[in-house]
């Protein structure tokens, strides 16, 4: 019979094993953070409200190469439309506001954070960001609003 202590010591290597045979991977620990993050808890959330990935009719139209993603993100009066364009690891977000507006848009990402600004017709480029999780944090110039998407995975 094993004693408390021998219990204990046992699963202490095992642990220290576990994280040396197979570590959590970086993009699911800022997954895990940035899902308890309460820095934007006032702000309204856009629901992704479409996804070219999971339109059926849509994939069927596509033949050869593969399509850009289309997403649409709504809060609202407020619709934000994201081409994902990119290949290899790397994306680019191409995005619009509707109602067409200024605002600053963060985006949220396994790097870090990158902020773009919208021109005045509400358009909006990225450069090169990883892929993986992103969330998009919108802080509408009239009004000071803040609208937040929710994570998805490109």
């Amino acid at each position: 019979m094993t004693s408390d202590k021998e219990y204990e010591d046992l699963l202490a290597e095992l642990r220290v094993a576990g994280l040396v045979v197979d570590p959590v991977p970086e993009r699911v620990m800022f997954a895990a953070k940035a899902s308890l993050s309460w820095r934007t808890i006032d702000a309204e959330l856009a629901e992704l409200t479409y996804d070219s990935a999971l339109d059926d009719d849509r994939l069927s139209l596509v033949r050869g190469a593969t399509a850009a993603r289309m997403l649409t993100f709504s809060a609202g009066e407020l619709t934000v439309d994201v081409e994902v364009e990119g290949t290899d690891g790397e994306i680019r977000l191409i995005g619009e506001l509707a109602p067409a507006q200024q605002a600053t848009v963060v985006v949220r990402h396994a790097d870090g954070t990158t902020e773009v600004e919208t021109d005045e017709d509400g358009r909006f480029r990225t450069g090169v960001l990883p892929a993986g999780p992103i969330s998009l944090n919108l802080r509408l110039a009239a009004g000071g609003a803040t609208v937040q998407t929710e994570w998805i995975t490109l």
